[in-house]
């Protein structure tokens, strides 16, 4: 069954920016001091719509980064729970 969209729902305009984490530019010997893994991603989502804009962040492969000193290992898991 095809449902017909109206026109409220057709994008205008759309942003999308992926973020990952990533070592410090530049250094050679870095680690990546970020919450989570290397394989990470959030993806940022702005479509403007007729009447309305929309804006989303979806994450994928989230697992918190156990390549750190104790303390960091505790924020990281703090923060990915």
């Amino acid at each position: 069954m095809h449902e017909k969209q109206s026109d409220n729902d057709e994008i205008l305009d759309q942003l999308l920016m992926e973020c990952k984490p990533s070592l410090i530019p530049g250094k050679t010997n870095s680690h990546i001091a970020h919450f989570y893994t290397a394989d990470a991603s959030s993806t940022f989502i702005i479509s403007r719509r007729k009447d309305f804009i929309q804006v989303g962040i979806y994450g994928r492969n989230e697992t918190p980064n156990m390549d750190a000193q104790i303390v960091e290992k505790a924020r990281n898991i703090a923060i990915a729970l």
